[in-house]
């Protein structure tokens, strides 16, 4: 009989004797490897020692770290099951249940917000929430089960004074915007560290959806100044995102020429990024000045010469509206500025 058949033989309770025997965790995992029958008595052990070795410690090399990190369900609720401390902090002072949302891990998200002990608003040194990462990720899943747990607050804000709404807003996430909508728990005009709201981050990016539905739970105020003077028509304009301004101007009775910090109006700043069709919707609402200074005396006619926008300084030229005895920061009629 060869020697492996003998240790298979080991009775279990000489067998957890010997464990006691075994201080690091490597050598425990060594015999656990031995064979199947070692791996089934001994497996609670390892989580056990895993448990006790990160207790007072540094916990992000524990079991369940490693479990939220890696998406192993099972793991992280055997390493629970041993006593592991679902809030223990990593150097970042984030948990795992942080860990589990960065790296989009849903089935362990479930498994830890099934815990009492679990903090589902805990955030870390950058002021970030389970539920904002999950939120600026897109993850609609994971956002779902973390506002069906009873404790949570949807509204906590990070360092930039961004909330979850913010972010999903900014990246155009709108099933996320949707559903934090429902809860009717969340300030809608919240601002950020730049006073932008919601509706202007989603402006800002051109994501259409969002900005209706923001629109839609009437909320909001669509002419909001962010601390550039800049409204949600104003940035949508800068952006060249003519769906979002259309539905702004078709939405809402606002202002169609507000000015920036820097005098600048919607059509000033579409004309100098060159945005032909911005600037051909702008031109035919109602409201539209289209012969406006900002602070350097430049017009949007003159902007769109010196930045060689040939189309739009048509688009310009041949607006009924514009006077060509204006004269801009050089002195120049629009129409004597160079080819």
């Amino acid at each position: 009989m060869s020697s492996g058949s003998h240790i298979v033989r080991v009775p279990i309770e000489l067998l957890l004797i010997i464990t006691e025997f075994l201080p690091r965790p490597a050598d425990l995992n060594c015999l656990a490897r031995t064979n199947r029958q070692f791996y089934q008595v001994l497996n609670s052990s390892l989580y056990k020692q895993n448990v006790t070795e990160h207790q007072n410690g540094q916990s992000e090399g524990s079991a369940l770290f490693w479990a939220a990190k890696n998406g192993q369900a099972g793991a992280a609720k055997k390493s629970l099951a041993e006593g592991a401390n679902i809030q223990g902090c990593s150097r970042e002072r984030e948990t795992p249940l942080l860990w589990a949302a960065q790296y989009g891990h849903n089935a362990v998200i479930e498994v830890l917000l099934a815990d009492d002990g679990v903090d589902p608003n805990w955030s870390n040194r950058w002021g970030e929430t389970p539920l904002a990462v999950v939120a600026s990720r897109g993850n609609t899943e994971a956002v779902q089960l973390l506002l069906a747990v009873k404790n949570i607050s949807p509204d906590l804000e990070n360092v930039r004074r961004e909330t979850p709404l913010c972010l999903a807003a900014c990246f155009g996430h709108e099933n996320i915007v949707e559903a934090l909508l429902a809860t009717k728990e969340v300030e809608v005009d919240h601002r950020n560290w730049r006073d932008e709201t919601p509706l202007c981050l989603a402006a800002r990016n051109g994501h259409q959806a969002t900005v209706r539905l923001l629109l839609a739970s009437k909320r909001v105020n669509p002419q909001h100044k962010a601390s550039t003077e800049e409204t949600p028509l104003s940035l949508a304009a800068a952006g060249g995102h003519i769906e979002v301004l259309h539905l702004l101007l078709t939405t809402h009775e606002i202002e169609t020429s507000p000015r920036n910090y820097w005098g600048e109006t919607p059509l000033s700043l579409a004309a100098d990024g060159g945005h032909s069709a911005v600037v051909k919707l702008l031109l035919a609402t109602d409201g539209v000045e289209p012969y406006t200074q900002n602070i350097t005396g430049d017009t949007p006619l003159s902007l769109a010469e010196w930045n060689g926008h040939a189309t739009v300084v048509r688009l310009l030229r041949d607006a009924r509206s514009v006077d060509s005895r204006f004269l801009d920061s050089s002195e120049l009629t629009p129409l004597a500025l160079p080819e």
